[in-house]
């Protein structure tokens, strides 16, 4: 998709208000974000939902699906995830044309209503943040996918392989920054080769659960920590998912032990063994390499083409920190 970003935008509004037909709503809708998917908040007289228009290529039908699925599941469990809406069809996904006449998959969830972390912040907050993970994973070990259940698989292949989940490609690097992406990613392929692949460190993963995808209900010790946007949700390592949350929290709060205060609220949940915590850092320089190789992959997209140089140096630091802690 080519153009500015406002320009991708209201080509795009076209395609959102398709969906809230397709779902039988009627209302105000309102731009929230267009990144890996675009979505739009509609206020009507049935309520507030979250309109979401999936990118092309990135997952598919099937996975979108399951994805909706384990919400489902999550509800049932009692876990306060996004609620999925059915559309007038009696499907839960709904489809329309996109600005460039491509097929573009459009879905519902109930607005999950709260606030999110901002400058004010407390230690209730981050316990509850830990508390909502470990109840996530705990859902995801007794979780049954039912028969065509799809997810993508952060495993090593999912990672570094040829064709990583997140997109991107080593190539994409420049040239005087290969040799470094290089020298950390088999560094890290031989740490998690050594941590190994079982049921106790590896499941299904919300896998985007940073601050920003958190939703606070309540106050004091009672505060609720509420997940949302499930879109990258995958089969994955659970200290991978633990990485996602603290890296950006120790960035943002750097004044705060938010890493003790989610442990914390982790442990208070479901026992944390050794062998993930001792592999949250090593995810987290993970994660920094999925996320920069995916900004470089998104050429078609003005927003993530700015932000790339940043994102490199970001990266360059985090790597040169990491070879010299843990390759001499």
């Amino acid at each position: 998709m080519s153009g500015s970003y406002l320009g991708q935008v209201r080509a795009l509004r076209r395609t959102a208000q398709a969906g809230v037909g397709a779902f039988g709503l009627s209302g105000k809708l309102s731009f929230i974000h267009h990144g890996e998917n675009t979505t739009w908040r509609l206020k009507g007289n049935d309520g507030e939902f979250l309109i979401r228009i999936h990118r092309p290529g990135y997952q598919t039908e099937s996975t979108i699906r399951s994805e909706l699925l384990w919400l489902l599941a999550l509800n049932a469990s009692g876990i306060g995830a996004p609620v999925p809406q059915m559309s007038v069809d009696g499907d839960w996904i709904a489809k329309s044309s996109g600005p460039a006449q491509e097929e573009r998959i459009i879905t519902c969830t109930q607005w999950v209503k709260g606030r999110m972390m901002g400058r004010r912040v407390t230690d209730d907050m981050f316990r509850a943040t830990g508390r909502t993970l470990a109840t996530l994973h705990e859902q995801a070990a007794g979780f049954e996918p039912p028969e065509g259940f799809e997810r993508k698989v952060l495993d090593m292949d999912g990672l570094f392989g040829d064709e990583p989940v997140m997109g991107g490609s080593l190539e994409l690097v420049p040239a005087e920054l290969r040799n470094l992406f290089e020298d950390t990613q088999e560094a890290l392929r031989s740490r998690i080769a050594l941590h190994g692949k079982t049921p106790s460190t590896f499941s299904l993963i919300h896998a985007d659960l940073h601050y920003r995808n958190v939703v606070f209900q309540g106050s004091g010790t009672e505060v609720k920590a509420l997940p949302i946007d499930f879109d990258d949700a995958a089969f994955g390592y659970l200290a991978y998912d633990l990485a996602v949350t603290l890296g950006p929290l120790e960035r943002f709060y750097p004044d705060v032990n938010s890493r003790e205060l989610v442990l914390e609220g982790y442990r208070s949940e479901r026992e944390l063994i050794p062998e993930i915590e001792a592999m949250i850092d090593h995810f987290g320089v993970v994660r920094m390499m999925t996320i920069t190789l995916w900004v470089l992959g998104r050429h078609d997209h003005p927003h993530f083409v700015k932000r790339a140089p940043a994102q490199l140096e970001d990266a360059r630091r985090v790597f040169l920190k990491y070879k010299d802690k843990n390759l001499g």
